[in-house]
C-alpha cells in the first residue's frame, strides 16, 4: 500500500466508485456542504493510458458518483448520515448494499483530524492560492518523511474552499483526478434512490459479469 493510500482516497471514473473516492471533501454530507454536479476526468502523464470519465453529485445528505469499472458502469450512493452505501450496476439492475459506512472521504489537510495534524510523517504545506476554472483554490503539497528525515513528494491537491473538496488532484506517479465543469445547484432527490426495478444481490460477492444471473441473498 503506499503512503497516501489509506488516507486520499483515488476516484477513477467518478471519485472512484466502488473504490469511489480523493478528490476530498471535509465533512461528506456536512449541513453546509454545497450541492453540486461535476465532471470527474482521471488521467496520467504518460498519456498511454486511457482518460477516464465519470460523474460526481453532492447534496448535503448525500454524494453519488458514477464511473466505469472493467468497462462497466457503476454507481455508488453514500448516506453518510446513515452509514449507508449502495452499489448499483445500472445495466444489470442490480446493486449491494453496505452498512456502517460513516465517513465518505478524509479530511482535509487543515482538518484537525488530518494526517497532516496527527501522523509525523506526513508533511502538508500550503504552497500558494490558484484560480481554477474560475474557482480559487488552496494548493497543498503532500509529501512523507522516511526514516532517513528525507522527504518523499507524494501529491499535490487543489482544494476549492467553497465546495469544501479538493478539486483537483496530481499523485507521484502521473495520476491526476479533476473535477471539471461544475454546476453549484439543488441535486435531484432521485439520483440517491435505488430504483424500484433493482435487485439486490449478496454484498460480499463480487458484481456478476454481464449476462450473468444476480446472486440473490
Amino acid at each position: 500500500m503506499k503512503p497516501l493510500d489509506s488516507w486520499l482516497l483515488r476516484i477513477g471514473g467518478a471519485l472512484l466508485l466502488t473504490t469511489l473516492g480523493p478528490l476530498v471533501p471535509a465533512q461528506a454530507a456536512d449541513a453546509d456542504l454545497l450541492s453540486f454536479s461535476a465532471d470527474v476526468v482521471r488521467s496520467r502523464a504518460d498519456k498511454k493510458s486511457p482518460v477516464t470519465r465519470g460523474k460526481l453529485y453532492v447534496s448535503p445528505e448525500a454524494i453519488r458518483g458514477e464511473g466505469p469499472r472493467n468497462g462497466v458502469l457503476v454507481v455508488r450512493i453514500h448516506h453518510p448520515h446513515r452509514k449507508l452505501v449502495h452499489i448499483l450496476i445500472p445495466s444489470q439492475k442490480i446493486y449491494s448494499e453496505q452498512t456502517g459506512i460513516e465517513e465518505s472521504f478524509p479530511p482535509l489537510p487543515d482538518d484537525p483530524q488530518s494526517p497532516c495534524r496527527t501522523d509525523k510523517k506526513m508533511i502538508c504545506r500550503q504552497v500558494g492560492n490558484e484560480m481554477i476554472d474560475g474557482r480559487r483554490t488552496f494548493h497543498w503539497e503532500i509529501a512523507t518523511r522516511g526514516a532517513d528525515n528525507r522527504e518523499s513528494f507524494q501529491a499535490h491537491l487543489w482544494i476549492d474552499p467553497r465546495l469544501k473538496m479538493a478539486i483537483r488532484e496530481r499523485y507521484a506517479d502521473g495520476l491526476t483526478v479533476e473535477l471539471n465543469n461544475i454546476q453549484e445547484a439543488p441535486q435531484s432527490l432521485e439520483l440517491f434512490v435505488v430504483p424500484q426495478d433493482f435487485q439486490k444481490v449478496t454484498p460480499a460477492s463480487p458484481p456478476p459479469a454481464p449476462g450473468d444471473a444476480p446472486r440473490m441473498p
